[in-house]
């Protein structure tokens, strides 16, 4: 982890049901937990994305961007 410098951004992509709007607090926990481990180089924005299906039927994906030395 010495070699990171930064986190910059993460895309949270989510399975959307109609009846389900909790998507923001499992971007919350994705975005605890980086800031939880990296501490302020955890810092970051983020886009949160509603999809009809992700591959192999997962129900959240995340891509994270880092900056490393």
């Amino acid at each position: 982890m010495n070699a990171i410098e930064g986190l910059n951004h993460l895309d949270i992509y989510y399975q959307a049901a109609n009846n389900w709007d909790d998507a923001p607090n499992v971007a919350n926990g994705a975005s605890d937990l980086f800031y939880k481990i990296l501490g302020d180089k955890g810092k970051h924005t983020r886009a949160i994305f509603g999809v009809e299906r992700l591959p192999r039927n997962m129900c959240v994906g995340i891509t994270a961007t880092f900056t490393i030395k």
